[in-house]
């Protein structure tokens, strides 16, 4: 704008005109490296729409582009003019400034959409014999971990102890497990299957590692995208639009005589229709909601999920670990055989070194009630060998020789043995020792939550155990909600599939690797953790349990943000009516090109932070209120 000054202000005069024109010159020059490198995705972009017949956003966006850089040169080389290159170089800035804001939004949060999405937040530090949880960034070298069956290994450290079987398939793609030995160093990125093993950080956490990881091609998750963008879903029309408008004026103003006006109203029109507004919009919208989902720790994979999110009509729960909150767990030890001792009051319990056998089986497992156990055993660990977890049934290990077997009475005992409560049996040397009794503790504000989730969306439960709690969640979801129990990870699969072949839009709300297939199934998958670093690289999101309340919040606030945007291209067609009456006219002039197109986007990146931040806000404070 500084170079454009003379012709802004119309300076007179040999000297004034000879200055304006050597500027000109300038400006070319100056342009000529945000055309062909600061612009040049946007054209690649235009040019491979073209190739496969696709008339996307980048197209209009290339058009108006290079039109305004076309015009700009021919009316400075031909001295008729002093050009747009100001409004071409300031238009190119706000685009990528969009870009920019949604990548470093991506950045800044807890879980984004590369290593994040798949890779553990946290790990199990071991310190002074005791062991801890804490962020994997705060993971140093010389730093002591264990990490369980199923979870990844968050840096480059050296196995200290137990059997380490790595599968490298999210590094190499080769899903084959690699034994590995004692000392040898096991690089991050593994992921441990079998007993839990301890190691040695030999060196930090590197995000641009395991970034460079994951946007390689060959470890790129595979599922379809079942919504593509507003804008893109747009843009063929909008483009089909605006050259209709500069083909019709240019004709109308051919058939006056007046060709200079008739180029230069094609080209206006092309330059003062580009929809920065309209690309702007989406990024800015989402990148700004997914700064505030997770500040409120919800983690979304990428901003595309925001738009499945407020698609949804049917949700789906888990119940364990989902709906129940498994620290808050009573926990008790029953058993039918006489040859166990009893307790003070008289109640059969294991003995000191039974109680070493299941909690040294236990210590390896992540799944919620395996934990909640583990903690509750007051014992002594040993070696495992030969562990093994099996999905939706339980653990089986030699411990010091002798064979444990946790998990479904099927599992262990063979056959169905009905509890009242949530249990988990036990056998050593296939001779069954009884069970462990969980009385569930619900999720605080879970009724409150259920009630205005009941009167949107259709909600399902599916529940891995028997029917024994089905009053309390009927109480909880009410008579009409269908709940299901019993279910196998294949079954809450193929329950999620029938819903989709149904034509609804499905959200799977789960919590382990029970329900992974039908987390990876589901349109929108969301794993709720509590602090452990297990998490299922099949989920769009991870929820932490203590905003599991929010989650009408969230689901509110995606549809309100798709609104956002909506209203963005209002904006925008306003200013695009605005413009084309003028550029129709023939009456652009360079500082109302200048002007116009900078407050466009400006208008739009102010318009969508402080709408999402005004209506995050409200939403919260009317549930507060509402609580109270």
């Amino acid at each position: 704008m500084l170079l454009s000054l003379p012709d802004y202000f119309d300076f007179t005069g040999d000297f004034h005109k000879t200055l304006g024109q050597n500027v000109g010159y300038l400006m070319i020059v100056l342009s000529l490296p945000v055309l062909f490198f600061s612009d040049l995705d946007y054209l690649k972009s235009a040019y491979r729409g073209f190739q496969q017949r696709i008339m996307n956003l980048d197209v209009p966006i290339s058009l108006g582009i290079v039109a305004l850089f076309g015009v700009s040169v021919f009316e400075i080389l031909t001295h008729t003019g002093g050009g747009y290159l100001d409004s071409f170089t300031g238009l190119i800035f706000f685009l990528l400034l969009g870009k920019s804001f949604q990548q470093k939004t991506f950045d800044t949060l807890s879980f984004d959409r590369d290593y994040k999405s798949y890779f553990p937040i946290s790990v199990t530090l071991k310190k002074n014999g005791t062991e801890t949880t804490i962020p994997v960034n705060n993971l140093k070298t010389g730093d002591r971990i264990i990490v369980h069956n199923n979870e990844l290994i968050p840096a480059d450290a050296i196995l200290l102890g137990g059997k380490a079987m790595i599968d490298y398939s999210f590094v190499t793609g080769e899903a084959a497990p690699v034994a590995k030995v004692l000392g040898e160093i096991i690089y991050a990125g593994g992921r441990q299957v079998g007993e839990a093993i301890e190691m040695e950080v030999v060196k930090d956490v590197s995000q641009s590692y395991l970034t460079q990881l994951w946007n390689n091609e060959a470890f790129n998750k595979e599922k379809d995208s079942h919504l593509t963008s507003l804008v893109n879903r747009n843009s063929k029309r909008f483009t089909l639009v605006v050259l209709s408008i500069a083909l019709v004026a240019a004709i109308y103003w051919l058939t006056q005589a007046d060709i200079t006006t008739a180029v230069k109203v094609f080209a206006s029109v092309l330059i003062i229709a580009c929809p920065c507004a309209l690309a702007l919009s989406t990024p800015f919208t989402l990148g700004n909601s997914l700064r505030i989902f997770g500040k409120n720790k919800l983690y979304l994979k990428n901003a595309s999920v925001i738009e499945d999110f407020a698609a949804i009509d049917t949700i789906v729960f888990d119940k364990t670990g989902t709906l129940t909150n498994t620290a808050a767990s009573t926990v008790e030890f029953f058993s039918p055989s006489l040859a166990l001792p009893k307790n003070g009051e008289g109640r059969l319990m294991l003995n000191e070194y039974q109680l070493m056998l299941v909690k040294s089986l236990l210590r390896h497992s992540t799944h919620p009630l395996s934990q909640t156990i583990y903690k509750h055993i007051k014992a002594e660990l040993t070696e495992v060998v030969d562990y093994e977890e099996i999905v939706g049934k339980g653990l089986v290990g030699f411990v010091d020789g002798h064979e444990v077997k946790i998990g479904s009475s099927s599992f262990v005992n063979g056959s169905k043995l009905f509890s009242e409560q949530t249990s988990v049996h036990i056998s050593i040397d296939r001779q069954q020792m009884g069970y462990y009794a969980l009385s569930n503790a619900y999720r605080t504000g879970l009724e409150g939550l259920i009630a205005k989730l009941n009167a949107k969306y259709r909600l399902i439960v599916l529940s891995g155990d028997n029917d024994r709690e089905m009053k309390a969640l009927q109480e909880i979801f009410g008579a009409e909600t269908p709940i299901y129990f019993n279910q196998s990870p294949q079954d809450k699969l193929a329950f999620v599939e029938a819903q989709k072949l149904a034509g609804h839009k499905v959200m799977m709300i789960g919590d382990g690797l029970n329900d992974a297939g039908a987390l990876k199934a589901s349109d929108v998958g969301v794993s709720v953790t509590e602090h452990i670093s297990n998490f299922s690289p099949a989920c769009d999101a991870i929820l932490d349990a203590s905003s599991f309340e929010k989650l009408y919040d969230f689901m509110r606030f995606s549809m309100k943000s798709v609104n956002v945007i909506k209203a963005c291209y209002a904006i925008s067609l306003t200013y695009n009516i605005v413009g084309l009456s003028v550029a129709v006219q023939g009456q652009l002039s360079p500082v109302f090109a200048a002007i116009f197109m900078p407050v466009s986007s400006i208008t739009v990146m102010l318009f969508t932070t402080i709408m999402t931040n005004i209506i995050w806000q409200k939403g919260t404070e009317y549930r507060v209120q509402g609580t109270k």
